[in-house]
């Protein structure tokens, strides 16, 4: 009789079932991820290429070693949680200097006429 239940269940509906499993177990993150994946795939031919997957690892090493930082601090008891905070803080400073170097650069090169470092031929 247990034979018979499983021959006449259609195997849409298994997997089905074991669709509902596997997003009650890992959530819908991972499905969203793989969705992402699947439509800007199918919009860009620059996507995927190894060049882009590069260039987004380079740009999120500095996330990656704030994160491990934060999970020793965790791990060895010094719950530090103001991580966020400084790291957002250290963006704005950095950003400010790099702006008030650039308009430094400018008002010399306007003065002058010539930029603060030349380059050697």
């Amino acid at each position: 009789m247990v034979d018979q239940r499983q021959k006449a269940t259609p195997s849409g509906f298994q997997l089905n079932t074991w669709l509902k499993r596997l997003f009650v177990r890992l959530g819908i993150l991972p499905f969203l991820l793989v969705i992402a994946v699947i439509v800007f795939s199918a919009m860009s031919d620059n996507f995927l290429t190894g060049r882009n997957l590069m260039n987004v690892l380079r740009q999120s090493v500095y996330l990656t070693i704030v994160a491990m930082g934060q999970m020793l601090a965790l791990l060895t008891g010094g719950f530090d949680l103001s991580v966020g905070t400084i790291l957002a803080l250290s963006s704005v400073v950095g950003a400010l200097g790099i702006g008030w170097i650039w308009h430094r650069a400018l008002s010399d090169r306007r003065r002058t006429g010539l930029w603060p470092a030349r380059r050697v031929r």
